[in-house]
């Protein structure tokens, strides 16, 4: 037992819906649909005399937000020869952020977070070129947008100093993809050699390191930030075989 605090988090969670509608016609499918999601952040702190089993005392700390996103998304495949497919889709997203509020009694925070909003459009292309029944060759391309998360806009974490900060002023994290990727399929299983890079910029990385105190001194804290940007470039090699022996599949 003894003095602590109790924190709630009634009120806290998620809910998503997703629609889709696909058509297909001589052998190509035509897929589009919607998808909306709701995030809510709702962090109460209260002082007790017991922190096992006391009654909430004064509020202390405090994190609330809301993130809304919107999405409406159509793909589709062409057949541009008869070993030739394109592959071209896109989503275009509305994002917002609001009724964010932090509050601590120690270390003093209180601020009304203003409100965010975005709209973003992410393309995505592939072509598949089949030279031989076994083989196909693809070549993909993709842009991809991550919206900040309402924890990392909105949490506060302190514990007589600070622990988490919350940063409203977060970016949207935009990641371009390619790659090329040479396949072999067959009754037993399939082979895949692919060659890919990504580059994101504004990239949402989690820190944790020093900051100035109000009197002086440092306080240690997490935190997010965009990074400028982050590239990976690397090879990736997939083996599938079924029956290597009898009954044992290797992957």
């Amino acid at each position: 037992g003894g003095a602590g605090n109790v924190t709630r988090l009634d009120g806290t969670g998620w809910d998503t819906l997703d629609a889709k509608l696909a058509w297909s016609r001589a052998g190509n499918v035509l897929s589009a649909g919607a998808h909306w999601d709701r995030f809510v952040l709702a962090s109460n702190r209260y002082a007790t005399a017991d922190w096992i089993k006391g009654a909430d005392g004064v509020l202390n700390q405090q994190s609330l937000g809301k993130t809304r996103t919107a999405a409406l998304w159509a793909q589709d495949a062409l057949d541009l020869l008869p070993r030739l497919t394109l592959t071209l889709g896109g989503r275009y997203e509305w994002w917002r952020a609001y009724d964010g509020v932090n509050f601590s009694a120690s270390p003093i925070v209180s601020n009304i977070q203003p409100e965010r909003s975005a709209a973003r459009f992410s393309p995505k292309a592939s072509l598949a070129w089949k030279p031989a029944d076994k083989w196909k060759v693809q070549l993909s391309y993709g842009d991809a947008w991550r919206f900040p998360t309402v924890g990392e806009l909105y949490q506060l974490v302190t514990s007589g100093v600070l622990g988490a900060i919350p940063n409203p002023d977060l970016k949207p994290e935009h990641a371009r993809s390619a790659e090329i990727a040479i396949e072999r399929i067959d009754a037993k299983g399939s082979i895949r050699l692919s060659l890919f890079n990504e580059v994101v910029t504004d990239a949402l990385i989690s820190q944790t390191g020093t900051i100035a105190a109000v009197g002086g001194g440092t306080l240690t804290a997490s935190f997010v930030q965009n990074v400028d940007r982050t590239r990976a470039r690397g090879v990736e090699l997939a083996i599938v075989r079924n029956d290597l022996i009898p009954r044992v599949d290797l992957s």
